[in-house]
C-alpha cells in the first residue's frame, strides 16, 4: 500500500509548538503559501506520511493511466472512456463503483460502458485459495506442467456468470489432452495435404472462398460458427469452449477425417487423383482453419502454431491473430446437416452393439438399415464406403430399406439396434447364439439412458423457457423430446419382445433340473437333448414339468418346498 498509494495531501507545521493547524493542498508550494499567511514567512511544513486508501488510487486508474489531467493527450482521447471493465465480483464496491464515481466527478464521463464480473478462482474443492491453507495454484507452475493454452482453456470452460471457477488437476489434464488433439488433427490434415500435393490439386490457401459444389460438401458438417460468434458477442465464454471442442473432436476428427480417408487413401478404396479426393482435401483444410480461428481467442498459441503450417500466399495475413473472423455461410443445407448427424448416431449405435456383443473389430458384418427418411436412405447408399469403414461393416452387404418394409420380428441370429426414431439396424451376431441376457442388459442400459435424457429434456421445457427462448431453441428441444419418446418406445418394444424368450429359457432350465431327479422324467425329456426354440421347446418343457409332478410322493410338502428352493436358488 505504501509503495503505490497516493500520499495524503495534508501538511502540518513543524515549528509552531502547540498548534493543531494543518493545511490541505494540491502541492507543497500551495500548502506553504497558506501556512505563511497564518504563521509568517519562517513556517516549516511536513506532509503526512500515510497514504490514501488503496482503492482510492485504483479508482483513478481508467483515466490516470492515459494522460489525465491532460485531457488533450492522444492516449486520453483514444482510450478514454474504455469499452469494458472486467473484474471479480468480490471487488464491485471496493473498486468498480469508485472508478465510476471518480470518472463522473473528475472527467464528467463514465469510465466504461460495460462491466463483466467473473467468479473467483478456487481450488478443486471450491475453497478460496489461501497461503495459510496451502491450496494456492501458482499459474506459472500450471503453465510449466500443462501449458498456457491448457490453463486458459481450463479456466474459461468453468467461467459461468454467477459461479466461481474451480481449478483442478483433472481439468488441467483434460485441457492439455485437448491441446494435443488440436495439434494431432492439424498434423494429420496438413501432412495428408503435403503428401498428396502433387496428385491432388486442391488450390487451397488461407481465407479462400469455396465453390458452390464444395460448399454443399462442407455444409454437411453442423457448424458451430454462428452460435460461437453470438456467444462471444454476448460475453458468454464457457459455452463456446465446449461447443468448439465437441465440434473439433467429434464432428471433424472422429467423423469427417475418418470418412475422408475412404476418398484419399488407396487401401480403403479411395483414389487420391479423383475430383472427390481433391474436394475432400480442400474441405479438410477449410474445416481445420475455421476450427483454429474459433479456438484462437481461447487457445492462442497452439492454434497459431498449427495455422502457420497451412498453405498460404504472399497476400495471406502474417498471423492467425490478425486474420479475418470466419463468416457464416450464406446458405445452409439443413437436410445434409441432419443426415450427417444421423450417420454419426447410427454408426455409434452399431459400434456400441458390436462391443457389447464382443465382436472383434476385424470382423466385417452385413448390416440392414431401416429408414423412415427416404433422403437419408439414399445418403446411406451413396456413403457405403465411408459407412463400412466407420462401422466395420461388409461394404458389399450394406442395405438401406424403407422402414415400412421392416418385419415386426427380429430375424433369427440378429439383434435390432434402435439408433433413433427414424433409423433401426439389423445386425447379425456371428458364430454363436445370441446371449439373451446380455442383449436384455444392453437394451435395458440403453432404455435407462434414453429415459434419463428424456426426463432431463422435459425438465427444461418450463413455461418460463417457452416464453423467453427464441423459436429455434424451442423447436430444437421439442424435437429432441419427441425423438427421445419415440426411441424409448421402440427400445421398450424390443425388450418386451425378448422377455418371453428369457422366461421360456428360465422355465426350461428349471424343468431340466427337476427332471434329473427321476429316470422317467429324463427319458421323457430326452437324455442329453438340447431344447430347440419355439413350440417344440415349450412341449418338452411341459412334459418335463408333468414328469416332476408324477414322482412318487416320498417327500413331505415341506421337504418338497426345500428341494424346490435349493434347486432354483
Amino acid at each position: 500500500q505504501l509503495w503505490w498509494g497516493h500520499r495524503i495531501p495534508v501538511y502540518y507545521p513543524t515549528n509552531q509548538p502547540g498548534s493543531d493547524k494543518y493545511f490541505v493542498a494540491r502541492s507543497k508550494e500551495e500548502a506553504l503559501a497558506a501556512a505563511r499567511k497564518e504563521f509568517g514567512e519562517d513556517v516549516e511544513l511536513r506532509q503526512d506520511d500515510d497514504v490514501l486508501d488503496t482503492w482510492f488510487s485504483s479508482g483513478l486508474w481508467p483515466f490516470a493511466t492515459v494522460g489525465w489531467p491532460d485531457e488533450s493527450s492522444a492516449d486520453y482521447s483514444k482510450f478514454y472512456p474504455a469499452t469494458m471493465m472486467e473484474t471479480g465480483y468480490d471487488i464491485l464496491f471496493f473498486w468498480v463503483a469508485r472508478m465510476v464515481m471518480m470518472g463522473l466527478t473528475l472527467t464528467d464521463k463514465a469510465p466504461f460502458k460495460e462491466i463483466y464480473l467473473h467468479g473467483l478462482v478456487r481450488d478443486e474443492k471450491g475453497q478460496k485459495m489461501s497461503k495459510t491453507k496451502g491450496n494456492v495454484v501458482d499459474p506459472l507452475d500450471a503453465i510449466a506442467d500443462y501449458g498456457t493454452d491448457a490453463l486458459r482453456y481450463a479456466l474459461l470452460t468453468s467461467s459461468v456468470p454467477g459461479m466461481d471457477v474451480p481449478v483442478s488437476k483433472g481439468g488441467l489434464e483434460n485441457a492439455k489432452a485437448f491441446a494435443n488433439k488440436i495439434w494431432n488433427v492439424g498434423r494429420f490434415i496438413i501432412t495428408e495435404h503435403e503428401k498428396n500435393a502433387e496428385t491432388i490439386a486442391t488450390n487451397f490457401e488461407s481465407g479462400m472462398q469455396f465453390s458452390e459444389e464444395e460448399i454443399v460438401i462442407a455444409l454437411k458438417v453442423p457448424w458451430p460458427l454462428e452460435s460461437v460468434t453470438a456467444a462471444l458477442t454476448a460475453n458468454r465464454f464457457a459455452p463456446p469452449t465446449k461447443e468448439i471442442k465437441e465440434f473439433l473432436q467429434e464432428d471433424v476428427a472422429s467423423w469427417y477425417v475418418e470418412a475422408s480417408k475412404t476418398r484419399l487413401q488407396d487401401h480403403l478404396g479411395g483414389d487420391p487423383k479423383s475430383p472427390e479426393a481433391a474436394t475432400a482435401q480442400k474441405v479438410l483444410l477449410y474445416l481445420l482453419e475455421v476450427s483454429l480461428k474459433l479456438l484462437h481467442p481461447f487457445m492462442p498459441f497452439v492454434t497459431e502454431a498449427v495455422w502457420q503450417r497451412l498453405p498460404r500466399t504472399k497476400s495471406s495475413p502474417r498471423s492467425l491473430m490478425i486474420s479475418a473472423w470466419p463468416q457464416p455461410a450464406t446458405k445452409r443445407d439443413k437436410e445434409a446437416e441432419g443426415w450427417f448427424t444421423k450417420l454419426c448416431a447410427v454408426t455409434s449405435a452399431v459400434r456400441n452393439a458390436r462391443a457389447e456383443q464382443g465382436i472383434a473389430p476385424k470382423e466385417r458384418l452385413p448390416l440392414t438399415f431401416w429408414c423412415s427418411d427416404a433422403g437419408f436412405q439414399e445418403a446411406l447408399q451413396s456413403e457405403r464406403s465411408a459407412l463400412s469403414w466407420l462401422a466395420r461393416a461388409d461394404p458389399d452387404q450394406i442395405e438401406a430399406r424403407p422402414m415400412e418394409e421392416r418385419p415386426a420380428e427380429t430375424p433369427e441370429g440378429c439383434i435390432r439396434i434402435v439408433a433413433s426414431e427414424e433409423i433401426e439396424v439389423d445386425m447379425p451376431v456371428p458364430k454363436k447364439e445370441i446371449d439373451v441376457e446380455k442383449e436384455l442388459q444392453r437394451l435395458q442400459k440403453q432404455l435407462d439412458q434414453v429415459s434419463a435424457m428424456l426426463e432431463s429434456t422435459e425438465k427444461k421445457i418450463t413455461p418460463q423457457f417457452m416464453e423467453r427462448a427464441n423459436p429455434t431453441a424451442k423447436e430444437k428441444i421439442l424435437q429432441k423430446r419427441d425423438e427421445l419418446k419415440q426411441q424409448k418406445a421402440s427400445i421398450a418394444a424390443q425388450l418386451e419382445e425378448l422377455q418371453p424368450s428369457r422366461r421360456r429359457d428360465v422355465v426350461a432350465a428349471a424343468a431340466l433340473l427337476f427332471a434329473s431327479a427321476a429316470p422317467k422324467a429324463r427319458a421323457d425329456v430326452g437324455d442329453g437333448d438340447t431344447l430347440p426354440p419355439g413350440a417344440k421347446q415349450e412341449m418338452r418343457i411341459r412334459k418335463g414339468l408333468q414328469a416332476w409332478k408324477e414322482l412318487p410322493p416320498k417327500l413331505t410338502s415341506e421337504e418338497k418346498d426345500k428341494e424346490w428352493d435349493d434347486a432354483i436358488g
